[in-house]
């Protein structure tokens, strides 16, 4: 996961969920009739308030263009 963040400069900390602990905790739904642990981006402010929830499993890059919206309207 470092090394990802290095590689593309990310000025952020990413999450790895190993074990579901977390996806679990915030309610994460599964997809595909739960055979498929569902996809979900967070966006928290500097005060830990959640700004964005952002659902969509098949099409992964969705998440990049709202996550840059929304940062670029703060």
């Amino acid at each position: 996961m470092d090394a990802f963040a290095k590689k593309y400069r990310l000025p952020f900390t990413l999450l790895s969920d190993e074990g579901n602990k977390v996806r679990k905790d915030w309610g994460v739904p599964s997809d595909l009739f739960g055979t498929l642990p569902g996809r979900q981006t967070y966006v928290l402010d500097k005060n830990g308030v959640v700004q964005l929830i952002y659902n969509n499993q098949f099409q992964p890059e969705k998440h990049i263009d709202e996550t840059l919206k929304l940062l670029q309207s703060l």
